[in-house]
């Protein structure tokens, strides 16, 4: 895991599948990691993210939009130099989500459990 210095300042939004096909979002909030296929594959997770209708854009409750299509949702905490986990699914992910996402393959898929703990950190998501 590197800071990507394209991502460095801005908010940098990307999807990752875990071990037992949960779908996730990590925010880094302008500071966060961001690992290396996530790097490599930012338009094709930009074009899965633009699936996922963000009414409360801006807000807080932005992550609840997240949620409630399935997804886990991670914000980056420089505090703790960790994503924490702000949100678990509200219901099963969009199908249309893990369509796209399966379509990736495991090149974006991660060997963790979204469903351990609530932090995450950097070296995990290798």
């Amino acid at each position: 895991m590197r800071p990507a210095h394209e991502i460095v300042g801005v908010e940098f939004d990307w999807l990752a599948i875990d071990r037992e096909g949960r779908l996730a979002l990590f925010a880094t909030a302008g500071s966060g990691m961001a690992p290396g296929f996530a790097m490599e594959a930012m338009e094709s997770l930009d074009a899965v993210l633009s699936l996922i209708e963000t009414p409360n854009w801006g807000s807080a409750q932005v992550w609840d939009d997240y949620a409630s299509v399935g997804l886990y949702v991670y914000d980056w905490d420089v505090s703790i130099g960790a994503f924490r986990r702000l949100r678990t699914p509200e219901g099963a992910p969009d199908p249309m989500l893990l369509a796209s996402m399966g379509a990736m393959g495991d090149r974006v898929r991660i060997d963790w459990d979204f469903t351990l703990g609530d932090d995450i950190r950097p070296e995990i998501l290798r």
